[in-house]
């Protein structure tokens, strides 16, 4: 590979990815008013499955405020699609995003029909959250089309971090509909367990992933220990049990107190990716000397696929990131599993016979 060819592909890659940041510039109002939006339709479901399983319908009136914000997030998607529509003019679009946009008109509607049935009596927990969970998905599958782009290392990777947390928040907001649900019942039948369980390992992958590539700090804030100790608690109903109606609430403050954590991780990525993008990209590794040193030489992949994408350099690092995290979270894993059992009889001691937590813990 001659360095004459290494520079006339700097020239054509260059121009290119410059093109490609400014579209994700351009795009990023849109992705930041849809994670409100994804935001406030995960509450509107789980606050619909509370409802359902409830025979006083003692949830109603947070259901019809909750109504409310998501029809204000919507609007505020609307606008913000007309707003880069009118941005994006001069620039080629991909065919995936134009797409989805098209699709987009149906989504107020369909919410509309969906409350409908709600109200009605017409659909059940499971109903319910099936077409929810398909509104969700399309407002989530246009995220992912706005940010598919060809993009340096570090935007690839916070990007990469984004749709971690974007797949361990829908998981979670699974988690927190169908144990409402169970709680407002009051019991939990096989299916449900099963389901959470399924869901519950997902969740997980996804959250081990968003640490690996740099939310160390996320699992270490007092709402996700909080949210560990409701899910230890809700371990120990075997399936058929008798439970307290009542821990319908506290479950869905708890979970989504966390979930409005995963939220703020979710803007805090925009907003490293606005700042990387404030930043000029650094020069072009087909910048230095034509004759590399020996490794360099007998690694065309790293310096072309490094100018272009950053993929090389981003799966190197990691790789050697995950073994080191891999370590770290088999001890913490350990400690974890003697954290939960405490919790979950603490939970349970509290629970049924009026202890206070410290009586409990004692």
């Amino acid at each position: 590979m001659t360095s004459a060819w290494l520079a006339q592909l700097q020239r054509s890659i260059e121009p290119a990815q410059q093109g490609q940041c400014e579209r994700l510039a351009q795009r990023l109002d849109l992705v930041e008013t849809l994670l409100h939006l994804v935001h406030q339709c995960q509450s509107e479901r789980g606050l619909t499955n509370l409802w359902l399983g409830q025979s006083d319908n003692q949830s109603e009136p947070a259901w019809l405020l909750q109504t409310e914000a998501t029809d204000a997030a919507l609007a505020a998607t609307e606008q913000a699609i007309v707003e880069w529509q009118q941005r994006a003019a001069q620039l080629p679009q991909s065919v995936t995003l134009l797409h989805r946009l098209v699709q987009w008109s149906e989504q107020a509607a369909s919410i509309t029909q969906l409350r409908n049935q709600v109200a009605a009596g017409d659909l059940n927990a499971a109903d319910a959250t099936r077409q929810w969970s398909g509104l969700i998905a399309d407002q989530s599958a246009l995220v992912f089309s706005a940010l598919s782009l060809d993009l340096p290392s570090e935007l690839c990777r916070e990007i990469t971090l984004l749709l971690q947390l974007t797949q361990a928040k829908e998981y979670t907001g699974h988690e927190r509909a169908w144990v409402s649900f169970g709680l407002a019942m009051g019991q939990f039948d096989p299916p449900i367990l099963q389901r959470v369980q399924r869901i519950r390992q997902h969740q997980q992958q996804a959250l081990e992933s968003a640490v690996s590539l740099g939310a160390m700090a996320l699992t270490d804030h007092a709402t996700y220990q909080q949210f560990e100790a409701m899910q230890a608690l809700i371990d120990g109903f075997s399936p058929s049990q008798p439970v307290p109606p009542t821990l319908a609430e506290t479950w869905f403050g708890v979970v989504s107190d966390w979930i409005d954590q995963l939220l703020a991780a979710q803007l805090a990525s925009v907003a490293a990716l606005r700042r990387g993008l404030a930043e000029p990209i650094a020069p072009s590794v087909f910048a230095r000397d034509p004759s590399p040193s020996g490794d360099e030489r007998t690694d065309p992949l790293r310096s072309v696929v490094g100018a272009s994408f950053g993929l090389y350099e981003l799966i190197s690092e990691q790789s050697q990131h995950l073994a080191e995290v891999r370590t770290a979270l088999q001890a913490a894993r350990l400690e974890l599993a003697s954290r939960k059992r405490i919790e979950q009889a603490k939970g349970l001691l509290m629970q049924f016979q009026g202890l206070s937590e410290a009586e409990a813990f004692g």
